[in-house]
């Protein structure tokens, strides 16, 4: 393994990207050079609500998949690249509805989703990262911030989401640096009516001051400028501008915490302006060699998704709050386990339909899971997760609990 020099480590700490994996966004330390490891392998899955929150129908899937996972560093250079590629296959598909008019969901959809990231220094002082994610998966990624229900899985559909994120940092003295970039992202339902909102791309432009305040603090002040582009007849258009200030602590060496906190001005074509505050904060500890925990929260006005039972909605003002825990118990047996909470509001409602009730609508979700995993041998491993879900909510036929139960065995080489 090559040493990296104490500038690159300082340098990295003064423009570590805060964008670059999901609400999960503190990062405790650079990726350590990981050799390309492939797998292969199954689960067989029981779900007792596998189509819709109108009618609780259970069903059997099998989840094949292969996956890929390389990271090479260089004192110059970091690059990693995770993939998976999989398929939910249902035997007998539950329908949807009921009588001559139901309808099975789909007996085959993907559950695939590939990322890219790149830290490279040109100089000592100009840095540039590039952070990319691809996916195309049947269920809600509560982690990412891409859904907040299961509208498309409602529907039989699957989602794609696309996300590329390239910035440069370029450190002006000792202290200060700023990172400026652009991203662009995209999700798409093609399991849904475009009519319901559910296409949507969006440009980000973001540019952050930071300043070294200690060897444990930078301060950073953040803008962004977002404007998504939605498709469909119902669709709504936005514009959002956020500012915000924020520190990035290291508490210790395996410990870092990030904090910003601001304001969001958010502007919707044809709807209701509003001013909100915006929190974003995250942190993530090593605690000991056995265990590792993560955590984030996030309060915005979320521009997703607002057509909701006939209604242009102008805002969804949602909380967000999520913990992972990782547990090696011995070298052969671990548990991942998590939660996410995400309580939220539908704002400002217009309809051109008469007596339809355009009030603000409350909707909220808990989403918990365990995973065990045994490693049989250096080649072989096995794997038993538990996940349940439950959202209530004021819209029609959005009421819903969930069970779910994996099993699987996986090969790695």
């Amino acid at each position: 393994m090559q040493r990296t020099s104490p500038i690159f480590l300082l340098y990295s700490f003064l423009f570590a990207s805060a964008s670059a994996q999901g609400l999960y966004q503190a990062s405790n330390s650079a990726e350590e050079p990981m050799p390309l490891k492939w797998g292969v392998g199954a689960n067989v899955i029981f779900d007792d609500n596998v189509a819709s929150a109108e009618q609780k129908v259970s069903s059997i899937g099998f989840n094949p998949a292969l996956t890929l996972a390389v990271t090479s560093t260089t004192p110059q250079t970091i690059w990693d690249v995770n993939g998976r590629l999989g398929l939910i296959y249902y035997p007998s598909p539950p329908k949807i509805g009921t009588g001559p008019t139901a309808q099975p969901i789909d007996d085959l959809s993907n559950q695939s989703r590939l990322s890219a990231n790149l830290s490279h220094n040109f100089t000592e002082r100009l840095r540039f990262t590039s952070n990319n994610m691809a996916s195309r998966e049947r269920e809600p990624e509560y982690a990412y911030g891409i859904a907040s229900g299961r509208q498309g899985a409602n529907t039989g559909g699957e989602y794609i989401s696309l996300n590329t994120d390239n910035s440069f940092g370029f450190r002006w003295t000792q202290r200060i640096g700023t990172v400026t970039g652009l991203k662009l992202g995209q999700i798409t339902n093609p399991g849904t009516s475009k009519s319901s909102d559910s296409d949507r791309i969006t440009y980000e432009l973001h540019h952050q001051f930071r300043f070294q305040y200690s060897k444990q603090s930078v301060i950073t002040g953040d803008y962004r400028y977002v404007e998504g582009t939605a498709s469909g007849t119902n669709s709504q258009d936005s514009t959002d501008h956020y500012l915000a200030l924020g520190d990035e602590y290291r508490f210790s060496p395996n410990t870092i915490g990030i904090l910003k906190a601001g304001t969001q001005l958010h502007d919707i074509v044809g709807g209701k302006s509003s001013t909100s505050p915006y929190l974003d904060a995250s942190a993530s500890s090593q605690v000991n060699k056995q265990l590792a925990l993560k955590i984030f929260t996030r309060y915005s006005l979320e521009s997703e998704g607002l057509y909701r039972d006939d209604v242009n909605y102008s805002a969804h003002q949602a909380l967000r709050v999520g913990v992972t825990g990782d547990y090696m118990i011995s070298p052969k047996f671990s548990i991942i386990t998590g939660f996410d909470y995400i309580p939220s509001t539908y704002q400002d409602g217009l309809s051109s339909i008469p007596k339809t009730d355009t009030s603000d609508k409350s909707e909220s979700l808990i989403n918990a899971y365990v995973t065990a995993s045994v490693k049989f041998n250096d080649f072989l491993s096995g794997s038993i997760s538990y996940t349940f879900t439950d959202q209530t909510s004021d819209f029609q036929t959005a009421n819903y609990n969930r069970n779910r139960i994996s099993l699987g065995l996986n090969a790695n080489f």
